[in-house]
């Protein structure tokens, strides 16, 4: 028999975008059970979701940690916490996923004539479902979106600008002539000098983007060490990887996808690079809390969604991947709530099991 240590243990799994199907699916019975099972699982996503959104706007993991605890520790009753000291260690373990940063040493070779200091790398992980912003050592900064990764050395700043990026992130970076402010992702170099701008580089997407707000950004190939683009503001690049050709061609052959408000400037077959005019606050809403859908496919919408809420969604019929939705939401209204307003324009029905999503067509 499965005791309750186990299904927070799955709970935790869950959270985590860590469960297998059997695990849900065990879960999920075990939640129906009976009120008391629901209402545990409903308490612990609740202090998930509430531990999320006190860091959404600003960095602070210590402060996050502690935070959590207190939470936790409301819950258990004082003449319990001997016996339940076990299912505390346990619910800590979420707390561990609000903002990891930790530290890897790496020791460079000596030399005669000087000693080098250890460089650490500091490393700030955004779960899916949450976002944060940090300041870096020179006073830049940085927007992180949810399922993504920053990092960059301790000796940042002292002779250059360096951070590398998993994931997407918008920089405000503090102008110095000197020390240009790069960004190393998906075999791209994105020098910046005094600029605000966005970049988005999901390792399951087939492109890189990167979206100007003022400034100046120029965009290196790391392989050629050559300048491929430049960019004004309210202009996007879209970098197809080199396995996307096929995404590239079609971008190219099929100009009349391309949403109203955009319009293509050029063309680069040879580095499989789009160049745009467009509105960057659409790009970039997300670090407000805004979420901006501008004629984007249910396969777009989608990746969104799953990584906005930190969700598993399925399209169950393959003729609504095309289908084309518009809209804007400004008060981060929940899940639920973005689906039944889709669902006013676009003949879909879903269905919600715990962090499953089910979106079929609806005839």
């Amino acid at each position: 028999m499965e005791t309750r240590e186990t299904y927070i243990d799955l709970i935790v799994k869950l959270l985590k975008a860590e469960a297998s199907l059997d695990e849900k699916q065990e879960l999920l019975a075990w939640v129906n059970e009976n009120k008391a099972n629901k209402k545990l699982y409903v308490q612990l996503k609740d202090i998930w979701e509430a531990t999320q959104a006190s860091t959404s706007h600003s960095f602070n993991s210590q402060q996050a940690w502690y935070q959590f605890q207190e939470q936790i520790a409301e819950k258990i009753d004082d003449s319990k916490r001997q016996k339940q000291r076990q299912i505390y260690l346990n619910i800590l373990k979420i707390a561990a996923l609000v903002i990891i940063t930790f530290s890897a040493s790496r020791i460079a070779l000596p030399s005669k004539t000087e000693v080098h200091r250890p460089v650490a790398i500091n490393e700030v992980s955004v779960p899916f479902g949450s976002k944060t912003q940090i300041t870096l050592p020179d006073g830049s900064k940085v927007w992180i979106n949810s399922g993504s990764k920053l990092h960059y050395n301790s000796d940042y700043n002292d002779t250059s600008r360096i951070v590398n990026l998993i994931g997407e992130a918008y920089f405000d970076v503090v102008k110095n002539p000197e020390k240009p402010f790069i960004v190393k992702t998906g075999g791209l170099d994105i020098k910046a000098y005094g600029t605000t701008f966005n970049v988005k580089s999901y390792p399951e997407d087939n492109f890189i983007e990167t979206i100007l707000v003022n400034g100046l950004v120029t965009i290196v190939n790391q392989t050629s060490n050559k300048q491929i683009a430049k960019l004004e503001p309210n202009q996007k690049t879209i970098y197809y990887k080199k396995e996307a050709k096929i995404a590239f061609e079609n971008k190219i052959m099929k100009p009349e996808k391309t949403p109203e408000m955009e319009k293509i400037i050029t063309i680069n077959p040879k580095v499989q690079m789009v160049l745009v005019q467009t509105q960057s606050e659409n790009f970039t809403a997300w670090k407000d809390q805004k979420l901006i859908f501008n004629s984007e496919t249910f396969d777009e919408i989608v990746l969104k969604l799953e990584r906005w809420y930190g969700v598993n969604i399925k399209l169950m019929d393959k003729k609504i991947k095309d289908e084309r939705f518009t809209g804007k939401f400004t008060h981060n209204e929940p899940l639920i709530q973005v689906l039944e307003v889709i669902k006013v324009t676009t003949p879909i029905k879903y269905t919600v099991k715990l962090n499953d999503v089910f979106i079929s067509a609806d005839k």
